[in-house]
């Protein structure tokens, strides 16, 4: 019981019959319908509230996230994708479409290693080299399984990091290496640091030699 409907005729006893009962009756279930509806509509309206701050909080950790985070279906499609992701492909419009669609100059070495994550659900971590817009780039990917009861409708979560830059400064390091020491090298943070422009300054030379040296070095055995 949620309510009581009250009907009364203070002048005339007896005025209310059955067909005025059950007129009443209906009244009163039509009523209570509309209050249940309302109350339902509330708490609907109370758990989509929730729903969108939850949606918002995640959307918030998604942005503040800097290495790209896609997430794929078990058909490939895309349903999440960040911010960082949208810098990673330069495609805004991502969401709803094919992976092959957003990301068509990776090897189909990627897609294979996605196929193996969906196939045995386990995580997989992975160097992705491929040519695009004429030079090379490099990302490391992780993959991992999005679990649910059924294993065949699994999709796949990527984390995706482009390593490029870190790549060719791994490289200029390495051909710097080639003429400087090593313990020189790895005081080198990156290769912007060091600066190798001439200039001119004032400096002091000091030229010492021993005393004799020479004669007395052209009886030694080489060394």
């Amino acid at each position: 019981v949620i309510g009581v409907a009250y009907c009364d005729n203070r002048i005339v006893r007896g005025l209310f019959k059955k067909n005025e009962l059950d007129l009443l009756t209906s009244f009163g279930q039509q009523a209570a319908v509309a209050i249940e509806n309302a109350r339902l509509f509330e708490d609907i309206r109370g758990k989509l509230a929730s729903i969108e701050a939850m949606q918002t909080q995640l959307y918030n950790i998604f942005a503040s996230i800097t290495s790209a985070v896609i997430t794929i279906n078990r058909d490939n499609y895309i349903i999440v994708y960040n911010e960082a992701a949208e810098r990673l492909t330069g495609n805004s419009t991502a969401m709803g479409h094919p992976l092959q669609e957003v990301l068509g100059d990776v090897t189909p070495h990627f897609y294979k290693q996605i196929e193996s994550v969906q196939n045995s659900g386990q995580q997989k971590i992975w160097a992705e080299q491929f040519e695009s817009e004429g030079k090379m780039t490099y990302w490391q990917v992780v993959a991992s399984p999005l679990r649910n009861d059924n294993p065949m409708d699994n999709g796949i979560a990527l984390v995706i990091d482009d390593i490029t830059a870190r790549k060719a400064q791994e490289e200029e390091l390495r051909i710097l290496g080639t003429f400087v020491s090593d313990a020189l090298l790895k005081n080198i943070d990156a290769i912007e640091e060091i600066d190798t422009r001439p200039t001119e300054q004032i400096i002091t030379a000091l030229f010492a030699d021993v005393r004799g040296f020479t004669a007395f070095s052209e009886h030694l055995d080489p060394v």
